[in-house]
């Protein structure tokens, strides 16, 4: 079978959380099955380190979005003779002679408030969505909430729904004390620190996050800096809190390993994959109790209500000054990781392949 996929997220030093989603898959797809050709569509600055004999990169020029979607990919499926085309976005090659599988992430764009005031666009979207759920094949969500959500606002049958949760990257693991010492002399985390990784939109609620971090006693808060990695620098200013950009990989698993705490304050979120980072790394994980994270991170983690400010602060302190809890839940986060192996995640990906 020849397995044609939609890669132009994996860009070097441009990670964006659709293509850190999409390598993990591929990483352990490529390494369970060498039976099936894989076609990677992308840009000439495709990044992606596998030297899989059965791989093949197809790279062509960014041009016009719709142009790449609509008439260049559909030519490249019928030109590699692809039997099955998978899409890491909602929207797919409409007009490709293939059975075609896409994905939805989440629906935060309709569902979150700040968001629904793009009335218009979300109207575009949603039809855009409908037209192209009708014509896939199979449609993947990365957990059961996503697929509740969808049933909400598509009306599909449910055998056309897979939920393949997406595993932490490899290289998410417990590393040495050098490692760690380098990345935090690197990124100058002198203090012991507590982290978040992701990005700064809206929904992410870091302003409630720093908030948080301001409530804490005067006391921890000269012991600990926050750190906040890839939410830019707009909260810099915020005394005790450092705003770090892009990390490669290596060093953001040298930063989990070696933070005291990790935060993730989000209102919505359709996976949540840094917490899994986190906890493959050993890192000990408080989670906002909100839409699909009590799904994902089971018993493993102290939950919070995203929108209590005075709650957050809270469950910080007390893993803070609990060792025991904090030695708990790194014991916990290590079995809960288990259940999103990439070999498990591989095989199920695979009959979806097989069977669209």
């Amino acid at each position: 079978m020849k397995i044609g996929i939609d890669a132009r997220e994996l860009r070097r030093n441009q990670m964006t959380g659709i293509g850190r989603f999409l390598r993990n898959l591929l990483y352990g797809l490529l390494k369970e099955d060498t039976r099936n050709e894989y076609f990677l569509f992308g840009y000439p600055d495709l990044d992606f380190a596998c030297d899989a004999k059965n791989l093949k990169r197809m790279l062509k020029k960014k041009t016009f979005t719709f142009l790449w979607d609509q008439v260049y990919l559909p030519a490249a499926v019928k030109k590699y003779g692809i039997d099955v085309f998978f899409s890491p976005y909602y929207k797919i090659p409409f007009f490709a002679d293939c059975r075609l599988i896409l994905t939805h992430h989440d629906f935060t764009m309709f569902s979150y408030p700040e968001y629904k005031k793009r009335t218009l666009y979300n109207l575009v979207l949603r039809a855009a969505m409908r037209i192209f759920n009708k014509r896939a094949k199979k449609i993947i969500c990365e957990s059961e909430f996503t697929k509740r959500e969808m049933a909400g606002y598509f009306n599909l049958p449910a055998d056309k729904t897979a939920v393949i949760p997406v595993p932490a990257g490899a290289g998410f693991a417990p590393c040495g004390a050098e490692r760690v010492s380098r990345a935090r002399e690197k990124y100058q985390l002198v203090k012991p620190y507590i982290l978040y990784v992701g990005n700064a939109n809206p929904h992410k609620n870091i302003g409630g996050l720093v908030s948080a971090y301001g409530l804490l006693p005067q006391n921890m808060k000269a012991e600990y800096v926050l750190a906040l990695v890839g939410a830019g620098g707009s909260f810099h200013a915020a005394e005790g809190v450092r705003s770090l950009r892009y990390i490669p990989d290596e060093d953001l698993a040298a930063l989990y390993c070696g933070a005291e705490l990790f935060v993730f304050p989000s209102f919505r979120e359709g996976f949540g994959l840094p917490p899994l980072e986190a906890m493959a790394c050993g890192c000990p994980v408080i989670s906002s109790n909100s839409t699909c994270m009590p799904e994902i991170l089971g018993d493993a983690c102290l939950y919070f209500d995203p929108r209590n400010i005075e709650e957050i602060s809270s469950r910080i302190a007390e893993a803070l000054n609990n060792g025991e809890l904090r030695a708990g839940l790194r014991r916990k986060g290590t079995e809960r990781v288990k259940f999103y192996a990439a070999k498990n995640t591989a095989a199920e990906l695979l009959d979806v392949f097989k069977t669209a």
